[in-house]
């Protein structure tokens, strides 16, 4: 059990430093932002339905959240201010 959570705690610290890079390079408006804004949001999701599969409420809520950000990214207005 505590490679399992030694794991799910790496991807979480991978995850969070790629959110960390995507408000900084979001804030400043950067063409590769985008990008890193959809590849944070997938990993996020999956991970969240990956280690908390066992509750059905985070198993919901964290690809939700995902589906909500990507929906976002991908609306027109957003995607041309990345120069999309």
């Amino acid at each position: 059990m505590a490679g399992w959570a030694a794991a799910v705690g790496f991807v979480y610290l991978l995850v969070s430093a790629g959110q960390i890079v995507f408000a900084y390079a979001g804030w400043q408006m950067r063409r590769w932002a985008w990008p890193v804004g959809v590849s944070v949001a997938i990993a996020w999701g999956v991970a969240n339905a990956v280690a908390f599969g066992a509750s059905l409420i985070t198993a919901i809520v964290g690809p939700g959240c995902m589906i909500v950000i990507l929906y976002y990214l991908f609306l027109p207005h957003v995607k041309a201010a990345f120069g999309r």
